[in-house]
């Protein structure tokens, strides 16, 4: 009666069986047919089956704000169908109370992270007065009002020490198998902290290590693949910010563009009247001049023996032959030569900003990196001994990873674009590249007072020594 009630009133409706169509209704969500906005799954089975339904769902890691779930249970179990629910899974639940009473629940997260089924009605139907509906909350709450306020909420979050974007400082408490950090500074702890003061919550940041298998912005290969492992330590978190790159999580808008660049030493200073030989070996040069004296003659033979042997001139000019020649030479020197030859990853390979800008100095070595990471380290370490590519590659975009089907996603981006519109990330990108060139200004202003107070002190005391030696009365 309820599946006939629901088909008259949708168009699109399937049905499945409890007991093997869960597999095929997850095929379904793979199909870009039934790729709809909004999915209403309304669960009419045993308890022992529904509960298998939504452990499949937390298995699978199937939560997202565009699946809806009704259950409609004739026993209340609604603590123990809690304890299966994530956050993510956006559920329903009709308590039968009697042949003519229903009591409504829907699930949310309290202040301690936990998902809990809340009563919101009831609904009555009678014969004479019909239907009686007494809810006091909407049955399908809207997702951007619900999370516009986290009612302060401890989130925890991954962070990777990867300055000037994050700086932390390590603890020595542990959540789990991960270690708590403190934040310091950076661009993404400010723009952490602007989502906290927005959204009202808290955070807790917890500490990834880069491995072998990682890039020094991106956490340990397998904490967000698809695996076992990588599922157990998503959830152990709520979000992380870096850069867009893995497939199985939910990333907001971006905020920052970021390309990469290539981080030299300062060029040697070289004598200008030869640089024009520079490229090439002696040999190399003797090998052009001897091709281009004897390229016309030898090409307007091999031309001539081509039209009499095909009985037509061929199309090509000299210039196009000269070409050709020219553009298989291969220069014997240049930084991108060193480089490609030169890298070794057992070697070459860093596993910080801080560790690539200064292996730069201790030989034959080019970093490739962020251009506003290089740009601010080599404030640190002193400009004049690098230089750094004008032309940069590989842009990568900025923004928060949250695990797939987080139902916050919208508000986040919302934030995020609010920060990016009103300039305040531009804002503390220029503040980090400032920082350590006023922090030194700093330092030295101070230094120059604190000898000029000397000096003075020094001045004071030598001329009250003095006066004492002439009257000695004067103290």
């Amino acid at each position: 009666m309820v599946v006939r009630a629901i088909t008259d009133r949708w168009s699109d409706v399937t049905t499945f069986s409890c007991t093997n169509g869960f597999d095929v209704l997850y095929s379904m969500w793979g199909s870009f047919h039934y790729a709809h906005e909004t999915r209403m799954v309304i669960v009419i089975c045993s308890i022992p089956n529904v509960f298998t339904i939504f452990k499949a769902i937390r298995d699978r890691n199937l939560e997202s704000p565009s699946t809806r779930w009704f259950v409609i249970l004739r026993k209340d179990v609604t603590s123990d169908l809690a304890s299966l629910v994530r956050e993510g899974t956006l559920a329903s639940v009709a308590l039968r109370l009697s042949r003519v009473s229903y009591q409504f629940f829907t699930s949310f997260v309290n202040k301690e992270n936990e998902v809990r089924l809340q009563a919101i009605g009831t609904w009555h139907w009678h014969r004479e007065r019909g239907v009686t509906s007494l809810l006091q909350a909407p049955l399908t709450p809207d997702l951007t009002s619900s999370y516009a306020d986290f009612g302060g909420r401890q989130l925890r979050g991954a962070v990777v020490d990867n300055w000037p974007f994050f700086r932390v400082t390590p603890l020595r408490a542990r959540d789990g198998a991960l270690r708590e950090a403190a934040p310091h500074s950076g661009i993404d702890c400010n723009v952490l902290e602007a989502l906290a003061r927005k959204l009202n919550f808290t955070y807790k940041l917890l500490l990834l290590t880069a491995g072998a298998a990682s890039t020094p912005t991106a956490p340990p290969r397998g904490c967000w693949d698809g695996g076992e492992e990588g599922r157990r330590v998503r959830h152990q978190i709520d979000f992380m910010i870096s850069e867009s790159r893995e497939t199985v999580i939910d990333f907001t808008s971006p905020y920052f563009l970021e390309s990469t660049t290539v981080l030299t030493p300062a060029p040697k200073e070289v004598g200008r009247a030869g640089a024009v030989f520079a490229p090439f070996t002696p040999m190399v040069w003797a090998g052009l001049i001897v091709s281009t004296l004897l390229i016309g003659p030898v090409l307007a033979g091999v031309s001539c023996l081509m039209g009499f042997y095909l009985r037509e001139r061929p199309e090509c000019s000299i210039r196009t032959y000269a070409f050709h020649m020219f553009r298989n030479l291969k220069a014997t020197s240049g930084i991108y030569k060193e480089i490609w030859e030169r890298f070794q990853p057992e070697n070459g390979y860093v596993y910080t900003g801080d560790e690539g800008v200064e292996k730069v100095l201790t030989g034959k070595y080019a970093y490739l990196g962020g251009r506003l990471a290089s740009e601010v380290r080599m404030t640190i370490f002193g400009q004049e001994q690098y230089h750094l590519a004008r032309q940069t590659f590989q842009p990568q975009a900025y923004g928060v990873m949250l695990n797939s089907g987080s139902p916050y996603k919208g508000v986040f981006d919302k934030a995020l674009l609010q920060l990016v519109e009103s300039g305040l990330v531009g804002k503390w990108t220029r503040d980090e590249s400032a920082f350590f060139l006023l922090a030194t200004v700093l330092l030295l202003a101070a230094l120059a007072l604190l000898a000029e107070w000397a000096f003075a002190r020094r001045g004071r005391g030598r001329r009250q020594t003095a006066q004492a030696s002439v009257n000695p009365s004067v103290k």
